[in-house]
């Protein structure tokens, strides 16, 4: 049960995220569509964003107490290893782009950097984990 609760809120996320990148791209001027403006999509990746990292704290910590992590590598080898390092990650992106959020200032110019980190640790926790346990392999 808990592994489908995973495997449902990663790919809520994981879908989030693609959202995610696409509201900044209209935020940041790249993308114009003729019914959303740059402030709105801005907004609306924030509001997303305040309500994918309680999300993403919840997977995190579902994870961790479901496993250790030494006897999962060991067992399930490189699939695994890939995505504690890529979750791992994931975790310590989300927190630097939390601050430069919240500082503001100069380390405004990181959030398009941490932005693109965080899609691509998603992606990969993602692809590490749902399609394995969706293909029956578990």
């Amino acid at each position: 049960m808990i592994t489908a609760i995973k495997l449902v809120l990663t790919s809520v996320l994981l879908v989030s995220e693609t959202y995610q990148v696409a509201l900044m791209l209209v935020g940041y001027g790249k993308v114009r569509p003729p019914l959303l403006g740059a402030e709105a999509a801005s907004r609306a990746h924030r509001a997303i964003g305040d309500t994918a990292v309680p999300i993403t704290v919840v997977v995190a910590v579902l994870c961790l107490s479901g496993y250790e992590i030494g006897d999962a590598i060991e067992h399930a080898g490189t699939r695994v290893a890939v995505h504690v390092v890529a979750a791992s990650l994931l975790l310590v992106a989300l927190v630097l782009k939390i601050i430069a959020v919240r500082v503001g200032g100069r380390t405004s110019r990181l959030l398009p950097v941490l932005g693109s980190t965080l899609f691509v640790l998603f992606a990969l926790t993602f692809a590490s984990t749902v399609p394995f346990f969706l293909g029956g392999n578990q």
